[in-house]
C-alpha cells in the first residue's frame, strides 16, 4: 500500500466507542509553503505518463549536502503526488482530481525503481556534513522510502488485500465531496471522471490479486464493497443534487450506475472466484511485523517486549477504571454497569452542539491557564452541525494542508434530527453520551487539532510531512489522560471511566495485534483478549480481533502513547525537571514523526530505551 494512501485508509477505519467514526484531514499537517516549494501549480494539462523527478541522475552542479537533502525531499514528494492522485486530493493538491491511482504492475515497478534510486542517493550523503536539522531530515526521508519499498515489494498488499481497492474507490469520491475547495460544477466534473475509472480499477484488481489473499480479507472486502456501493448510490447524489448543471447531473447518475455495478461485479468475483482459490494467511509473521515497525517507526525491540508493554498498559488502565467504578458504585466495583451509567448521562437533544462548544472552550481555557502548551494561533475548531455528506457522531474536518485558500477547521457534531422517532433520538443520545462526547473532544478537538495546526510550523518540509501513526494517535490518546491527570474536570468520575476504557481498548489492540502477527494467535485467541481485558461483548471483540488481523498498525495508538510518555519523562529529567508545557512545545515543534525517531532530536546522544 502506498505511504500517503495508507493514511487515508487508516482514518477510514478509525474505530471509536464501538462504532465507526470517520475523521479526515485532522491528523496530518503540511505547511502551505510546500505548495510553492515543490512547484505544485495547476497541472491539469500534465499527461498520465509524465515522469517524476529522475532520482537516479547525478547533480548537474556540485551541491551542498543540505541542499541535496532538500532537493531529494521535494523530488520524492512531487513524485508521490503524481503516483497517488487520491492522496493528492486529500492533501489539497487538485491537479489530478479527475484521476485515480494507477495500480498496474508496471506502475508498481516504476515506483519501486524510484524508491531504490532515492534510497541510494539518500544513503550516499555523508551525514557528517549536515547540521542537526538536515541530519534528522535525512533519517526521516530514509525511513519513509525504506518503508514504502518494503510495503510495495515485500508485503505486496495489492496482491494480498482486496480491501485496498474498495477503499480506493470510495475515497476517490469522498475526498471530493467532503470539502468545498472547488466550485460545485468543477467538483462534479471531477467526480464523474473518477466514477468512470472505478470499473477499470477493479479490472486491474482482478489481475493483481493472488490466492495469497486471506479468507478474512476477501470476506471483509466483499462487505466493504457493499458499503461503498451504498455510499455512491445514496450519499453522493444527495451531496451533489444542488449543482446547477443538468447535463453533469445526468452523467453523474449514469456514472454511479456503472460504478455500483462494478462494485457488485468485484464482490461477486471475490466470493465466487478468488475465495475458493485463496490459501493466504492474514498474519505477517514475526520477522515481517518487526521489519514493518523498524523501517517505518524506528521501533527495534522484540515482540515479547511489545506484548509485555501492552499488558502493563492493560493493568494500569484497569486499575484506573476500577478506581473510578468504585466511586460510581459507592465503594464497590463488582456488578456496576458502567456502560449503562455512561449512556444515561446525556442532555436534551437541542443542547448537543452547545454542550460540545462549551466543553471545547473549557478545555482550551484550561490548557492556556495551566500553560500546558502554546496553543496555535487559531486556538480551536468551530463546532458546527455535521453536513449530510458526512457521517458518524463527531468528525474533525481540517482543510487539506496544501490548500492554497484553506477554510477554517470544524468539529462536526451530528445533531438529533427533530423528525426522528423518540426511540432513535434516545439511542443517538445514549451512544454519544456526555462522557463519550467529552473524551472525543479531547481526542479530536484538542489532541488532533493542536498537533495538526502546530505541525504547519515545523522547521522543514520533511518534518512537516513525516507523518507517523504512533505520534498522531499516540499524542491524541496521551492528551486524554494528560488533561485528567493535570486536573481538568477533576470531579468528573464518568469521564475518567470513559477515558480509562478507551485506553484499555487501545492497549488490548497492541497485545492482540502482536500476538496475531508475531506469535501465530488465532482470531478466537485475539477476541478473548478483548472480552477478558477490555470488557467487550463477543460481537465487538470479534470485530476488533479481525481489525487487528487485517491492520497490524492498530497497535500504534497504544505504542505511540507509551513512547511519548517515556520521552516526556526522559526529556524532563534531562532538563532539570522542566515544566510539562515546555516538553509539549518541544515535542510538537518538529511535526509528527515517530516519537522513537524524535528522541534523536530532543535527546541528542541519548542511549536509553525509547520504550
Amino acid at each position: 500500500m502506498s505511504h500517503l494512501y495508507s493514511k487515508v485508509i487508516l482514518f477510514r477505519r478509525a474505530v471509536a466507542y464501538g462504532m465507526k467514526a470517520y475523521m479526515r484531514k485532522g491528523c496530518t499537517a503540511l505547511a502551505i509553503a510546500w505548495l510553492f516549494a515543490i512547484g505544485c501549480t495547476d497541472r491539469r494539462a500534465a499527461t498520465e505518463t509524465a515522469p517524476p523527478h529522475d532520482l537516479a541522475r547525478g547533480a548537474a552542479a556540485p551541491k551542498s549536502a543540505s541542499a541535496e537533502i532538500d532537493e531529494l525531499v521535494r523530488a520524492s514528494l512531487d513524485a508521490e503526488l503524481l503516483e497517488q492522485p487520491i492522496a493528492a486530493t486529500w492533501l489539497g493538491v487538485h491537479a489530478w482530481d479527475d484521476r485515480i491511482d494507477d495500480v498496474r504492475p508496471e506502475a508498481q515497478a516504476r515506483q519501486a525503481a524510484r524508491l531504490r534510486a532515492l534510497l541510494e542517493r539518500v544513503r550516499a550523503i555523508d551525514g557528517r556534513h549536515l547540521d542537526a536539522t538536515r541530519a534528522f531530515d535525512q533519517a526521516l526521508l530514509e525511513h519513509r522510502a525504506d518503508l514504502e519499498l518494503f510495503e510495495l515489494t515485500e508485503l505486496r498488499p495489492l496482491e494480498r488485500n482486496p480491501m485496498i481497492y474498495c477503499d480506493l474507490a470510495q475515497s476517490a469520491i469522498f475526498e471530493l465531496i467532503a470539502d468545498d475547495f472547488l466550485p460545485p460544477v468543477d467538483r462534479l466534473r471531477a467526480i464523474n471522471a473518477r466514477l468512470w475509472k472505478i470499473r477499470p480499477l477493479f479490472d486491474d484488481a482482478r489481475r493483481n490479486l493472488r490466492p495469497t489473499a486471506s479468507d478474512l480479507a476477501i470476506r471483509r472486502a466483499a462487505e466493504e464493497a457493499q458499503s461503498a456501493k451504498g455510499f455512491l448510490a445514496d450519499t453522493l447524489p444527495k451531496a451533489m443534487q444542488a449543482v446547477p448543471d443538468p447535463k453533469l447531473l445526468e452523467e453523474l447518475r449514469a456514472a454511479i450506475v456503472d460504478a455500483t455495478r462494478a462494485l457488485d461485479d468485484f464482490a461477486a468475483w471475490l466470493v465466487r472466484d478468488l475465495a475458493p482459490r485463496a490459501r493466504g494467511e492474514f498474519a505477517l509473521g514475526r520477522e515481517r511485523l518487526m521489519e514493518l515497525l523498524r523501517r517505518g517507526q524506528g521501533v527495534d525491540v522484540t515482540p515479547e517486549l511489545l506484548v509485555a508493554l501492552g499488558e502493563r498498559e492493560i493493568k494500569d488502565a484497569r486499575r484506573r477504571l476500577d478506581e473510578a467504578t468504585r466511586v460510581l458504585g459507592g465503594g464497590r466495583a463488582a456488578g456496576v454497569d458502567v456502560g449503562r451509567l455512561l449512556e444515561e448521562d446525556h442532555g436534551r437533544p437541542e443542547e448537543l452542539l452547545t454542550s460540545a462548544q462549551q466543553t471545547l472552550e473549557s478545555a482550551v481555557a484550561f490548557i492556556k491557564a495551566q500553560r500546558l502548551l502554546t496553543p496555535p494561533e487559531v486556538e480551536r475548531p468551530k463546532v458546527v452541525e455535521m453536513p449530510p455528506a458526512l457521517w458518524g457522531y463527531a468528525q474533525l474536518s481540517m482543510p487539506g494542508p496544501l490548500e492554497p485558500h484553506p477554510h477554517e477547521a470544524y468539529l462536526y457534531v451530528d445533531p438529533v434530527d427533530k423528525s426522528w422517532p423518540d426511540k432513535r433520538k434516545q439511542e443517538h443520545l445514549r451512544t454519544f453520551n456526555r462522557p463519550t462526547m467529552v473524551r472525543t473532544i479531547l481526542h479530536d478537538g484538542v489532541g488532533h487539532y493542536v498537533q495538526a495546526e502546530i505541525d504547519r510550523h515545523a522547521p522543514t518540509t520533511m518534518q512537516k510531512i513525516a507523518w507517523s501513526s504512533l505520534f498522531v494517535e499516540g499524542w491524541a490518546g496521551y492528551v486524554e489522560e494528560m488533561m485528567l491527570a493535570e486536573g481538568w474536570l477533576a470531579g468528573d468520575v464518568k469521564l475518567r471511566v470513559a477515558v480509562a476504557r478507551a485506553t484499555l481498548l487501545r492497549a488490548a489492540r497492541l497485545v492482540a495485534a502482536v500476538k496475531l502477527h508475531a506469535f501465530g494467535a488465532k482470531i478466537d485467541d485475539a477476541a478473548k483478549v478483548f472480552t477478558d481485558e477490555a470488557g467487550l461483548d463477543d460481537y465487538q471483540a470479534r470485530r476488533e480481533a479481525e481489525r487487528a488481523a487485517l491492520d497490524p498498525m492498530v497497535l500504534g495508538d497504544a505504542l505511540g502513547r507509551i513512547a511519548i510518555l517515556k520521552l516526556r519523562d526522559d526529556w524532563r529529567a534531562a532538563h532539570g525537571g522542566a515544566a510539562l508545557g515546555a516538553f509539549h512545545d518541544a515535542l510538537l515543534r518538529h511535526g509528527t514523526p515517530s516519537p522513537i525517531l524524535l528522541r534523536r532530536v530532543l535527546l541528542p546522544g541519548d542511549t536509553a530505551s525509547p520504550l
